[in-house]
């Protein structure tokens, strides 16, 4: 029996929303044939639509990490979840996801609650290693608190589908920009309000980038000698620092140093950072 503490009211309507699509996907997507309409406006991607592997039919993660937080201390925001799997599969697997899903009535928030406590997940287990690290090296130094679990984060996706195709889903964000910053983008930056690193969401992809440009307008942007860039957008004072570049979707080390095309000025991540939390721009 989950307790459902939220000290945020924006992250509760985040919530409430996902768990009321997640349910009308499944609704829709359960039926023989299934019903090829669009979930609360978002359309079902048409990647793979008259193929046997139709990827909308793979359990959508909209977010993940801690939908009842006691303590939130950082907000992420991803590009989508990825390619899915035969586990995901709502047309032949009874593991998790499904299988939790299934117990818990088709309540998305729930069945999420439940699977971070599972390392073994893989969607669990990517995010510890690609994204809870992460924040507890940036933690250290920055001199802000201990370490931190998956309970203390949130991690939105720009996109809610499963995809093995990127020029797909970079086609779905331009087609779906004014849908995609109403549902994710704002409730998100908003929810950052509620966090220890406050006014700051933390993003990974050139899509994003993309996106923010729809937007709203971009104040600095970082270089690097090893061709990753930062790039750093304001919304409504809500920062958000964007890493493009690298593989495997991974963080840069806090340490790296980049330069300022703005002021040419050399910082370090985590002092890019510091000054994102304090709007004093290195």
């Amino acid at each position: 029996m989950n307790t459902k503490i939220i000290k945020c009211p924006t992250l509760k309507l985040f919530i409430d929303y996902w768990d009321e699509w997640h349910k009308e996907w499944y609704t829709t997507a359960s039926l023989k044939p299934p019903l090829l309409t669009p979930i609360k406006c978002w359309p079902i991607p048409t990647e793979n639509r008259d193929n046997k592997d139709e990827i909308w039919r793979c359990f959508p993660e909209p977010y993940w990490g801690n939908p009842y937080p006691t303590e939130l201390t950082a907000v992420f925001l991803n590009l989508n979840p990825g390619g899915g799997g035969d586990d995901q599969d709502i047309k032949i697997s009874t593991k998790d996801p499904i299988a939790i899903y299934k117990a818990k009535y088709q309540v998305y928030s729930d069945t999420c609650d439940i699977l971070i406590n599972n390392p073994c997940y893989a969607t669990t287990d990517w995010f510890i290693k690609k994204r809870v690290h992460w924040l507890n090296c940036l933690l250290f130094h920055l001199k802000i608190g201990n370490d931190k679990t998956i309970r203390n984060i949130i991690a939105g996706e720009l996109v809610p589908w499963h995809t093995k195709n990127v020029s797909e889903i970079k086609k779905y964000i331009n087609m779906n920009i004014n849908l995609i910053k109403t549902n994710c983008i704002k409730p998100l930056a908003e929810i950052s309000k509620c966090a220890t690193l406050k006014d700051v969401v933390f993003c990974r992809g050139a899509e994003i980038v993309h996106a923010l440009n729809g937007v709203t307008n971009e104040i600095v942007c970082y270089t690097s000698t090893t061709k990753l860039r930062i790039h750093i957008f304001e919304l409504h004072a809500v920062v958000f620092i964007i890493f493009v570049g690298g593989r495997n979707m991974d963080l840069p080390n806090p340490s790296n140093k980049y330069i300022s095309l703005k002021s040419s000025k050399t910082a370090t991540l985590y002092e890019i950072v510091n000054g994102c939390l304090t709007k004093s721009y290195v």
